[in-house]
């Protein structure tokens, strides 16, 4: 059984190919306040995945999911080069990405407001 999604190569238009992007970038990252991911400018972190729409696709299966995908031949995770040319770097990991929580939860969850 393969995922539910189908490759990105199998016939997207650009419109679909630039909303599947959003959903797997810049939403997350809207929604968790990550305000420094998920761009390409100054400042910003460098997270970069250089795809080929044609080619990508996952390599996994419901049941035996640990394959990482094809198409996918160059990534940098905070500026540090993790696939290059279809080949693992021996660069480290890029760090856990930690956000504080947010303003309710917080309240709620301060030993303050345990009374």
């Amino acid at each position: 059984m393969t995922h539910a999604h189908p490759p990105l190569g199998e016939g997207p238009t650009a419109a679909l190919l630039e909303q599947a992007v959003h959903t797997m970038t810049a939403l997350p990252s809207a929604r968790l306040a990550l305000r420094d991911r998920s761009c390409l400018r100054v400042g910003c972190v460098g997270d970069v995945v250089i795809f080929d729409a044609a080619t990508v696709r996952d390599l996994g299966t419901l049941e035996d999911p640990h394959y990482y995908p094809d198409g996918i031949p160059d990534l940098l995770l905070a500026g540090m080069s993790m696939v290059d040319g279809n080949i693992f770097t021996d660069a480290h990991r890029a760090p856990v990405i930690l956000h504080p929580p947010r303003t309710k939860r917080a309240a709620h969850l301060s030993p303050s407001s345990k009374g």
